[in-house]
């Protein structure tokens, strides 16, 4: 398996352009692109955007230095704040694929297959596995040859995937008394397809855009199908679903120069909050044959 570049530690501004460059194991790691489609359309509610701007942003630390000289026969505290707000004008488009129905299609059915079907009709196994039936049926709407498919759950690795080059018509031997409905389908089918297919395709499905991203304010949590995984391939992800880094936030720590007594104390603190508005994400449906 080819190892992945290191990403830039959080924490420490190492970069200076923000342009972002796609590595080429976005789309050769298995692995890596079952994640990224897994974290642009979730189980749950989450925003993979604002995930990976906010744990992916640089951060430089400022040191404001305060120097207290004495007498001092007062208690003052000085708090400056300091507000940038910047518009990350990108937007991005996620193409999904939807079938036409056609009247002959097989669609969940039962019963058993030829050996010349199952051995030599196959072309392509999934593995490891991918995230759900749904894209199981989309990776065989991407594939020019899939004309039928096969998709099994599991509760642990995600879903099986096995893609043919025949109609299921062409390869059913016996229909019923077999255990496996509900697996079974043509490419055309209008199961395990995302909620957008069921709308005309000229009627695109545009989300709104996050809440503004402020600096240290934000506080963005790591949804629970993400924390079983490799604290690193969420960021490694990450790299392959933003292309733009926001701005450096800021953020600043007091070194205090104490030259007086400890009777009275004079404190100056400054505080700087950057703030990024996350674009609109659009998703795009296209009915293929």
């Amino acid at each position: 398996m080819t190892e992945a570049p290191a990403l830039p530690p959080r924490g420490v501004n190492a970069v200076n352009d923000q342009a972002w460059t796609t590595y080429p194991y976005c789309s050769t790691l298995a692995q890596v692109s079952s994640l990224v489609n897994l974290m642009q359309h979730p189980p749950v509610d989450f925003d993979a955007d604002e995930f990976c701007s906010y744990n992916l942003q640089s951060v430089t630390y400022v040191p404001t230095t305060t120097t207290i000289t004495g007498p001092v026969t007062r208690t003052s505290i000085t708090i400056t704040v300091t507000s940038t707000t910047t518009t990350d004008t990108f937007s991005r488009t996620s193409t999904l694929l939807c079938p036409i129905p056609s009247p002959t299609m097989n669609c969940g059915i039962s019963g058993t297959f030829t050996s010349e079907f199952l051995e030599k009709r196959i072309i392509l196994h999934s593995n490891p596995y991918v995230a759900s039936g749904t894209r199981c049926h989309q990776v065989c709407l991407e594939h020019r040859d899939c004309k039928s498919f096969v998709t099994y759950d599991s509760t642990r690795d995600g879903s099986t995937c096995d893609l043919y080059n025949a109609t299921l018509a062409e390869g059913i031997l016996t229909h019923g008394d077999v255990d496996n409905a509900n697996h079974w389908f043509d490419r055309d089918c209008p199961n395990l397809l995302p909620p957008g297919c069921s709308k005309s395709p000229s009627s695109p499905k545009i989300t709104g855009a996050p809440a503004l991203m402020k600096g240290r304010e934000v506080t963005v949590t790591t949804p629970d199908f993400l924390k079983t995984l490799n604290p690193l391939l969420p960021y490694i992800a990450c790299s392959c679903i933003i292309t733009s880094l926001g701005p450096t936030r800021t953020s600043t720590y007091i070194v205090t120069n104490d030259l007086q007594s400890y009777t009275t104390t004079r404190t100056t603190s400054t505080t700087v909050a950057v703030s990024t508005s996350v674009p609109h994400l659009t998703t795009s449906y296209t009915f293929i044959p």
